[in-house]
């Protein structure tokens, strides 16, 4: 059977990232703590900073000061609607949001805390699933 002449069928094209990008505000929650608090009211923009732990134990996620726990810190956005995975390793360069067994891990979200405010008004766009990311400048 002879194939038709004439313009092959148009497929599915792409129009880009339609979704609004966001301005971090600079302003950072930490999850079990301030969320939790009275007076809880994120703005758009804030980021909601809590640790996950790479060990099987069977801790408790808001205790920051405990040592001989090892992971990293996860980082959310609020996009006005709830809060949103944001990537942390745009931000950081040499895994510096990683924390070891002998170190707080309050100590390690105090520094990312500082290094993120630094960060204030830099845009973050949507990726795929509601994951947001640093945009380039």
């Amino acid at each position: 059977m002879a194939r038709k002449k004439g313009p092959r069928k148009l497929t599915y094209q792409t129009k880009g990232n339609v979704y609004p990008r966001i301005a971090l505000s600079g302003v950072m929650w930490l999850k079990y703590v301030d969320d939790e608090a009275e007076g809880f009211a994120p703005k758009l923009g804030d980021i909601l900073l809590f640790i996950h732990v790479t060990s099987n134990t069977l801790d408790e996620p808001w205790d920051y000061e405990r040592l001989g726990r090892s992971g990293y810190i996860k980082a959310e956005l609020f996009d006005g609607y709830g809060f949103k995975p944001f990537s942390l390793e745009e931000c950081f360069g040499d895994r510096e949001y990683y924390f070891s067994k002998t170190e707080r891990p309050i100590d390690r979200i105090n520094l990312c805390r500082e290094h993120l405010m630094t960060l204030k008004s830099r845009q973050a766009m949507r990726l795929y699933r509601e994951h947001y990311v640093l945009a380039e400048e």
